[in-house]
């Protein structure tokens, strides 16, 4: 997927969360045709892996909306204080 179809940190975040499932679906269905216990268990373990990366990023999706939401709470803040003030100079 080209960089042009993202649109924000959260789509790219989301995009790699999609592979990291992907991933570990795959190692997992990879683990379960393995005829060696050796490969069963690298297997399982390059899927416990991709899972950790995917709550990895779900932690980041989680901050990015906590300073989202922070951003827009300071400027709703400015703006309401500007349109006061911009209304308190008109009433004068």
């Amino acid at each position: 997927m080209s960089l042009n179809h993202f649109r924000s940190v959260a789509d790219i975040i989301s995009f790699a969360i999609g592979r990291e499932i992907e991933a570990a679906e795959g190692y997992a269905r990879m683990a379960g045709l393995a005829k060696t216990p050796g490969l069963r268990e690298f297997l399982l373990f390059l899927r416990a892996e991709e899972e950790s990366h995917r709550r990895l990023l779900e932690e980041l999706t989680e901050e990015l909306r906590q300073y989202e939401r922070a951003a827009y709470e300071k400027l709703i803040r400015v703006m309401s204080h500007e349109v006061n003030n911009t209304v308190t100079a008109s009433n004068s």
